[in-house]
């Protein structure tokens, strides 16, 4: 029946969404009463820690009090002390109420404490009720005394918070533990239901599936005839059908595609051919166009001390950058003594002609030559003049015989 694998699909869906509204509910009620429970316990064990805290404070603030009148015999103190009395004893109200519900050994430790904040009190009451000796060992005894009362109380504080955090931390313990108890229970009710539901999956999709994985494996492997066997008239089954369907038509396919592929081959041989032709004129024309460069910028020896570079047409950006290189390099090899630079064949030279030269006149004289600029047309002169270009310290020639002369003179 066609209609079998929905409806158990929504029977088992039906349960899930029982199963988890139950959830929902217990869940609700487990957190609210958590919370509450949270609540009474922050209520009372929070005002606890902060009344014990000023009930520390306070009790320092007597003693401190105490001591600075017996040293200092000022009735301020005094007055300090009895403000500082009455809030102790305001906090000792305070916590008897809040220690009510506590446990026995909190409720000892409460005891204690509260003995010892009255014996901090009442004695040091009496030390400032006897402190009309000077004796400065009776004083000295007093402080001791006094601060004798205050480990005392240090000591049964920590007793008493300790116990206090430790109830709290167990009560704390024992709220978590209710709500764990129910989600225990859900989770054990939700672990059938998900195992139902497993096995239902199991017998109605991953049994059929894990055939067809089988069958799929099979054509994988090579063997196109292999066909999915068709047993259900539902999904499932027009899955099978589909699947079949699939391979019938690779079948059909496979021999457009092994001619497609055979034509992508040839094709990419023919490329490969091009590519190659391609890269080998590609390195020609590098070729040919680093002799071009060369050739664009000579460099003449003359004679064994003197490199002369004559030039000829415009001198563009690459072509300057191809001087500088060209020229400081040849210096690097051969170590000339001068450099002669003939612009006889130069038609215009403009600020950036003049940057250039300049910038290779620094760097000649960097390298240890010595530079001369030759063959200046009157045209020229006046463009370098124009340019702001620097001649004081740069020997500079009318023709390049004049130049090459002048060179040998001071070789």
């Amino acid at each position: 029946m066609r209609s079998s694998i929905r409806q158990r699909f929504g029977l088992g869906l039906i349960i899930l969404v029982m199963v988890v509204g139950s959830a929902n509910i217990i869940a609700r009620w487990s957190l609210g009463k958590y919370r509450t429970d949270v609540e009474a316990l922050i209520d009372q064990t929070i005002p606890q820690l902060d009344s014990l805290l000023r009930l520390q404070t306070s009790a320092q603030g007597i003693t401190q009090n105490t001591l600075a009148f017996l040293q200092t015999k000022d009735d301020q103190y005094l007055l300090s002390r009895t403000g500082w009395v009455r809030e102790t004893e305001r906090l000792i109200g305070v916590m008897d109420g809040l220690t009510d519900d506590t446990n026995e050994p909190v409720q000892a430790a409460y005891v204690a404490l509260r003995r010892s904040v009255q014996s901090i009190i009442e004695d040091t009451q009496t030390f400032i009720d006897r402190s009309a000796t000077d004796d400065p060992r009776v004083i000295e005894r007093r402080f001791d005394q006094v601060r004798d009362l205050n480990l005392s109380f240090d000591t049964r504080f920590k007793t008493y918070r300790d116990l206090v955090t430790e109830e709290g931390v167990q009560r704390r313990a024992n709220i978590s533990n209710n709500p764990l108890r129910y989600m225990n229970v859900l989770g054990f009710i939700g672990v059938i239901a998900l195992i139902g539901m497993t096995i239902l999956f199991h017998h109605m999709v991953f049994k059929p599936i894990r055939a067809l994985q089988k069958t799929a494996q099979t054509v994988a492997a090579g063997d196109y005839a292999q066909r999915a066997e068709v047993k259900r008239l539902d999904e499932i089954g027009d899955v099978f059908v589909a699947f079949n369907h699939l391979l019938d038509s690779i079948n059909n396919e496979q021999q457009a595609l092994r001619d497609q592929v055979e034509r992508v081959d040839q094709a990419r041989h023919e490329a490969e051919i091009a590519r190659s032709d391609a890269a080998a004129q590609l390195d020609t024309i590098q070729n040919q166009r680093a002799i071009i460069r060369s050739m664009s910028v000579p460099i003449l020896p003359v004679g064994k001390r003197m490199l002369v570079v004559p030039l000829i047409g415009e001198l563009g950006p690459q072509r300057l950058k191809t001087l500088q290189t060209n020229v400081l390099g040849r210096i690097s090899t051969d170590r000339p003594r001068w450099i002669i630079i003939d612009v006889t064949g130069v038609p215009v030279i403009d600020n950036m002609v003049s940057q250039a030269f300049s910038e290779l006149i620094d760097s000649v004289r960097l390298l240890g030559s010595e530079p001369m600029l030759v063959g200046i047309r009157p045209e020229v002169a006046q463009a370098l003049v124009t340019t702001g270009m620097n001649f004081n310290s740069l020997v500079v020639e009318a023709t390049l015989q004049a130049g090459i002369a002048y060179a040998e003179r001071h070789s």
